[in-house]
């Protein structure tokens, strides 16, 4: 079973990020029996994470048209084609045994909120069923899933989902998925249906900082007035990304090749597209904190020194692996 537990830990990896899940300092309890602390630093980031967890990625799988269970086999696209296939595959998991598919076979690969929509539309899955238990949350329902696996769903899903009762809640778990999305039709639809108002904006402003994502600090400045509460990035969470950023320590040659020479062939691409995005993430957050975070000069200079140093490793990275042929 070891795998599996790996490949569990790996897709929520996968889909909160190593900087999330080193924020929490805490472990999915009922699915992983020991305890584990992860660090947001490259170098801490082992072989099995970068190479099964790919960090903050930009799937587009949320964004194709979703067959439905009416659809006429015969007209089907590769990509429908391949969402039956999977649901008629996993149709009769549950729980852990369904994310353990998920997250490891290549089947599921980018369609892990289709899937679940269709195996929703089928009747396969409970609108609000609980995946899976976290200490203090019991929320990982289809959609909270989907959201998780997806950084690109849009409305027109959102809304599907919901069509077959799914519910969207406003608590800390949520607030963090939904700082990741990117939508603003599916942001508004959210914020308006679970009562969120300005006295949220601060906590909201501060789990966009931890996404890196740009969309949502504008959906939070600009659409719902946050410009004028006068935010800035604050808080511990806000000191913990901006101490990382500082202090932050390049992937040496030796540990690239290390992680090079212990992965498999067929792993070396996704290994690489999964140290240039932890790269890429911690790039955003740079972004962010040099428009809207309170810093000495000295801060300001050290940060915008580990932006020069973060590019720098991403050519250099892409460097090695063109020279390794792959």
């Amino acid at each position: 079973m070891k795998w599996a537990i790996t490949g569990l830990v790996a897709l929520f990896f996968a889909f909160l990020g190593l900087q999330y899940w080193a924020a929490q300092n805490e472990v999915v309890t009922q699915l992983e029996p020991t305890t584990r602390h992860f660090s947001p630093a490259i170098e801490a980031a082992t072989e099995e994470q970068l190479i099964q967890a790919p960090v903050a990625a930009e799937s587009q799988f949320s964004r194709a048209p979703t067959v439905s269970s009416t659809t006429d086999e015969e007209t089907l696209t590769a990509h429908e084609q391949r969402v039956l296939a999977a649901v008629e595959k996993f149709k009769d998991l549950r729980d852990r045994e369904l994310l353990i598919a998920l997250s490891n076979d290549p089947l599921a690969q980018d369609l892990i909120a289709d899937i679940l929509l269709v195996m929703l539309e089928q009747g396969y899955l409970e609108a609000n069923d609980t995946f899976a238990t976290r200490r203090g949350f019991e929320g990982f329902s289809p959609l909270f899933f989907a959201l998780m696996a997806s950084e690109n769903m849009d409305a027109e899903m959102l809304n599907r989902f919901l069509d077959l009762g799914s519910r969207m809640e406003s608590n800390d778990e949520w607030r963090r998925v939904m700082a990741r999305q990117s939508d603003l039709e599916l942001l508004e639809m959210w914020y308006e249906s679970t009562g969120l108002g300005p006295e949220h904006h601060q906590q909201l402003f501060n789990e966009a900082l931890q996404a890196g994502n740009m969309a949502f600090v504008d959906f939070i400045l600009e659409t719902k007035g946050g410009k004028f509460d006068q935010l800035t990035f604050s808080g511990a969470t806000a000191e913990r990304i901006k101490e990382g950023v500082i202090g932050n320590k390049s992937l040496t040659d030796e540990s690239l090749r290390d992680f090079y020479e212990r992965s498999k062939p067929e792993q070396r691409a996704m290994l690489q597209r999964n140290i240039i995005a932890l790269h890429e993430q911690r790039l955003k957050q740079i972004e962010l904190l040099l428009l809207h975070a309170e810093l000495s000069d000295e801060e300001r200079l050290q940060i915008e020194r580990t932006q020069a140093t973060l590019l720098a490793d991403i050519q250099r990275i892409n460097d090695f692996f063109a020279a390794q042929g792959g």
